[in-house]
């Protein structure tokens, strides 16, 4: 599930659609997902994954 979360925060990290103020929040929460990642054994990967 982290994973997924990380996914989606890079993407919406990424859409210059948004409003920057959200870009950047969710740039910044990637790092704390990834480090939850890594505490639960569960190590990030190196790029997104595509789910499609």
């Amino acid at each position: 599930m982290a994973h997924a979360i990380i996914d989606h925060l890079r993407m919406i990290g990424g859409d210059a659609r948004l409003a920057p103020a959200l870009r950047e929040c969710a740039q910044a929460l990637v790092d704390d997902w990834q480090g939850d990642a890594m505490l639960s054994g569960d190590a990030s990967p190196s790029s997104p994954r595509s789910y499609y």
